[in-house]
């Protein structure tokens, strides 16, 4: 994240650095771009707790579905053996 000064009117100028000016990276005050940068930093840090929490959630129900799929397997394995006898 940067925060820093250039001169330049408005849409669709460009900036001192050559870069274009848009109505959410380009701000008439410092304090403006502050509270900017810090809403952003806000929005990621609930994305992130969102996203984590989703993975966890997901994980879990793997972790579910595995337990399951084993028990699964080890019914199929026991009605196997009892069932089919290998050629002598």
């Amino acid at each position: 994240m940067e925060v820093r000064e250039v001169q330049g009117t408005a849409w669709p100028d460009n900036d001192s650095e050559g870069n274009q000016i848009y109505e959410n990276s380009h701000y008439k005050t410092e304090a403006k771009a502050w509270d900017c940068v810090l809403r952003n930093a806000e929005a990621g840090v609930k994305l992130g707790a969102a996203m984590v929490v989703n993975c966890r959630q997901r994980l879990l129900e793997a972790e579910q579905r595995a337990a399951q799929d084993a028990v699964n397997y080890a019914k199929a394995k026991a009605g196997h053996e009892l069932h089919c006898q290998p050629n002598a």
